[in-house]
């Protein structure tokens, strides 16, 4: 008879047994997590859905993939999602220069902040999609509960959103005292708690914003960027999320000025119609009015002066900006003159 608390000899082989089913188990949570972190990029060999292009030189293939194989990207309903995701986007828009009347908070304490997020997503290893919720539920929230956010409690609510958003996207969620840790200690997990509630209440509980890097994923399918491209692309994607002149353009936008501005920077135009019309849907005057206003932001935050903002310039410095030399910035700076810019871009009717 054994006491009652103390564990009970096994033999070996049921030793062994539990040993396994530990492992397996400590190798499966870490296998969830690995795969959140993946890349959602379709398997070209289990691709069941092609979409035909219009003949055109600029593309450097026929057909386009769009979806394949891949659970996580739709295939049969694309075109439905694709409207679905531009019409909720508009509802979840933030106006332009939304703070201009604050004097609790500023936009550069807003983009200090956001940049900050960035070292907190890479200390966790969060998704992009977390990080690009976190802003958007940010701007919103700054906007609803104008009358109660100061400087006092800005890290607070930066925080919050984030905690809101891993709990929204993630597999696996950083525990509460992380996000307390990791801010220093300035507030405690009961006013972290408090917050989450007004946020949610502000909001309405309206969590489903669509994020440029979901839109710049099917732009790739048409374009068909080097990898050089695509990470620079994602690196003008999040310049978008922290520069807050920038956070009242649409994730569409954003995705389709990033992912052109790139291929530009590289030396590649994109200057399709059937580009501009039936995948970005922009008319490309307006692209191009858009990329001029994201020119200075790309190259300002690319630079180690700017001391204030180096969490996103840490991210994408071994991805992207490593190969963004002084050429890619000279033909940037071509394109931002304005008489390059009429000379070299015949907009299209």
């Amino acid at each position: 008879m054994f006491k009652s608390g103390v564990a009970q000899p096994m033999d070996e082989n049921a030793a062994q047994r539990k040993h396994l089913v530990t492992k397996n188990a400590a190798n499966f949570k870490h296998g969830l997590k690995q795969a959140a972190l993946v890349e959602r990029k379709p398997n070209i060999s289990q691709l069941t859905h092609q979409t035909t292009k219009p003949d055109d030189d600029k593309f450097p293939s026929s057909t386009t993939y769009f979806g394949g194989g891949d659970t996580l990207m739709s295939v049969d309903c694309a075109e439905d999602v694709d409207k679905y995701m531009r019409y909720i986007e508009i509802i979840y828009k933030v106006p332009e220069d939304y703070l201009k009347d604050r004097k609790s908070v500023t936009g550069r304490m807003r983009q200090i902040l956001a940049d900050w997020l960035f070292h907190v997503q890479a200390r966790f290893d969060l998704l992009n999609e977390t990080l690009s919720l976190t802003i958007n539920l940010l701007d919103r929230s700054l906007i609803a509960m104008a009358d109660s956010i100061n400087k006092e409690n800005l890290q607070l609510l930066g925080v919050t959103c984030l905690f809101i958003s891993s709990k929204y996207e993630e597999i696996m969620v950083p525990n509460v005292e992380d996000f307390v840790s990791i801010s220093g200690g300035v507030f405690t997990k009961e006013e972290l708690f408090l917050m989450e509630q007004k946020v949610l209440n502000a909001l309405n509980f309206e969590l489903g914003a669509p994020h440029a890097i979901q839109f710049l994923r099917r732009y790739r399918f048409y374009v068909e960027p080097d990898n050089q491209t695509y990470q620079f692309s994602k690196y003008i994607c999040d310049v978008a999320s922290v520069c807050y002149s920038l956070a009242h353009f649409s994730p569409s936008t954003v995705a389709a000025v990033a992912i052109w501005l790139a291929s530009y920077a590289f030396g590649r135009t994109l200057d399709s119609k059937f580009l501009f019309d039936a995948v970005f849907k922009l008319s490309q005057k307006a692209l191009l009015s858009t990329a001029r206003c994201f020119v200075d932001h790309v190259i300002n935050l690319a630079d180690p002066e700017e001391a204030k903002i180096y969490a996103l310039r840490q991210k994408y410095q071994e991805l992207a900006l490593d190969d963004f030399t002084d050429e890619h910035i000279s033909r940037l700076n071509d394109f931002l003159d304005y008489g390059v810019y009429l000379s070299h871009f015949q907009v299209l009717p």
